[in-house]
């Protein structure tokens, strides 16, 4: 609720794929109507730059390759512009965005987010009463075992997540007393040692923010489950990227076990999109596929993993069949 007239300074951070950019303007043109009267700083990709030079909801333009090594340069460009009043970010590369709106001296900063916490509901421990993934990676001297919940599954329990993640990823990064990275891999580390767990899977929102770069910190295999479309197939090399950066600079067993096409139909459109993504040597893909069904989305409100609710649908059958060619291929 600022005074329009009090946030002459806005920055806004969209410096990932032409999809993302393309959801995003909506929301850049209506600071633009907001803000009439503010200069509008728009943070782009180097590879962007010159398709978005002179466009008309932003009075200036950098460029930036998401990288840490280029952020002392970013930082510098933008106070060459001035102190930012207002920074939102958009689709850019966390945590490098939030840290340079921050040490550029930004008022404000929203941060666009999504943790919706899906596997804790479908296993019937979401809530906001009791410990989260969220106090593992603020909290300190925490127990693990305290936040780790049983389910109505033998042999699989959940360490949940909420909305809380939000704030949590926000005092990660303003939390320099302690390494940000590493904390959910020493949560991990000390469950581990008891040898009670064979596999840990990490489900991660669509984006990169701090809490996604500790899961990459913590694991071994990185699956990308992805829809046949172009959007999906933007944002492919960034994540590719960051898988890059995480193996090179914290963890070195990092690899990319593959892609994983989800809600495929047998249309043409996503069978030249299927074609494509085999054809690319960067990308390695399973060779399973999971088949769309109306019943996954059922199973929803019912908050059913789709294997218990409908193990006769295609889909259920998929996911079956993926499991044991990832168990099959191992670590190899």
């Amino acid at each position: 609720n600022q005074d329009k007239n009090q946030l002459k300074n806005i920055l806004i951070y969209s410096s990932t794929a032409l999809g993302d950019f393309m959801m995003n303007s909506p929301a850049i043109h209506a600071l633009r109507q907001t803000y009439p009267s503010a200069t509008i700083t728009l943070i782009c990709h180097k590879k962007m730059y010159d398709f978005l030079k002179g466009g008309s909801d932003w009075d200036d333009l950098i460029s930036w390759d998401n990288k840490l090594t280029t952020l002392p340069a970013l930082v510098k460009e933008i106070k060459k512009r001035g102190t930012p009043d207002l920074t939102v970010i958009l689709h850019s590369h966390t945590p490098y965005d939030f840290l340079s709106a921050i040490i550029a001296g930004t008022k404000y900063v929203f941060v666009d987010n999504d943790k919706q916490g899906n596997t804790s509901k479908a296993f019937g421990v979401h809530s906001y009463d009791d410990k989260s993934l969220s106090d593992v990676l603020t909290a300190r001297r925490l127990d693990v075992r305290e936040v780790i919940k049983k389910t109505r599954f033998e042999n699989i329990d959940v360490m949940p997540a909420n909305m809380t993640l939000i704030r949590a990823n926000m005092e990660v990064l303003m939390d320099s007393t302690r390494p940000q990275q590493t904390r959910l891999r020493s949560a991990l580390n000390a469950v581990a040692e008891e040898n009670f767990y064979d596999f840990c899977i990490i489900d991660n929102a669509p984006d990169i923010n701090i809490s996604t770069i500790n899961a990459l910190v913590a694991s071994d295999d990185v699956i990308i489950p992805i829809k046949i479309d172009k959007y999906a197939f933007d944002g492919l090399a960034e994540l590719k990227e960051q898988i890059e950066d995480t193996r090179d600079d914290l963890n070195p067993r990092l690899r990319l076990a593959g892609c994983l096409i989800t809600c495929f139909i047998r249309a043409d459109a996503e069978k030249q999109g299927e074609a494509w993504l085999r054809s690319r040597p960067e990308y390695p893909v399973f060779d399973t596929r999971i088949r769309y069904s109306e019943k996954v989305t059922e199973s929803t409100f019912s908050e059913m993993p789709i294997a218990e609710y409908s193990r006769r649908s295609g889909t259920a059958m998929d996911y079956i069949a993926f499991v044991r060619e990832y168990l099959q291929r191992g670590k190899a």
